[in-house]
């Protein structure tokens, strides 16, 4: 049976449910029994996969808030693909093995952050190792979450500097006044060297 919560009110970053849609054959008695033997329907269901809980897997027919809830999955769904995992997949975490993958594959745990949100009662169940997996996990995410703030920082400051590069370009370059000023004391000074007078006393002058 469907899920009885408001799921408006979850943040999408922590819905570590996973759904597989996909279609039933589900008979029409009343088509049937127009056309006189067995008519069938494809029929939209969906099947809800909580992390490392194998006792729970509800699996009911598809409404339109769970289109709502998981829209890029039903949409690889109506593309006849699957979505892919949102978060670290489990096959990139180097202390995985494949047999350990594909036994958290089989109760919904795909990615570092499906470990993450599985209970420690449903990882005791499978095994105390999983239990320690899950803590290990953690601090991987922890790390790479503090990773990704330290290059996100780093981001706006290059940013930042570019736009302020940007900015003295755009500045119109201001008269050098120095270079004005140097301009304008040789020129007078070429002006008084002009205006004086022969101090040699070379100047012709005239017979008498």
């Amino acid at each position: 049976m469907p899920f009885d919560f408001d799921y408006t009110t979850v943040d999408p970053t922590k819905d570590r449910a996973r759904p597989r849609f996909h279609f039933r054959a589900i008979q029409s008695m009343e088509k049937s029994e127009a056309a006189g033997h067995p008519v069938f329907r494809d029929v939209e269901y969906v099947e809800v996969f909580l992390p490392a809980n194998d006792r729970e897997r509800p699996c009911y027919r598809v409404r339109p808030e769970d289109r709502n809830r998981w829209p890029r999955q039903y949409e690889a769904f109506l593309k006849g693909n699957e979505a892919k995992s949102d978060g670290f997949p489990l096959e990139e975490w180097s202390v995985m093995t494949k047999a350990v993958v594909e036994t958290f594959k089989a109760v919904g745990i795909f990615a570092l952050e499906d470990l993450v949100a599985a209970t420690d009662d449903d990882l005791q169940r499978m095994g105390p190792q999983f239990v320690n997996l899950k803590r290990k996990a953690q601090i991987v995410l922890d790390e790479n979450t503090v990773e990704k703030r330290q290059i996100e920082q780093l981001q706006k400051q290059n940013e930042l500097l570019e736009k302020r590069l940007a900015a003295l370009e755009d500045t119109p370059k201001k008269p050098d006044n120095m270079a004005k000023a140097r301009a304008a004391k040789a020129a007078k000074a070429k002006e008084k060297k002009d205006g004086e007078v022969d101090p040699t006393g070379d100047e012709q002058r005239s017979d008498h």
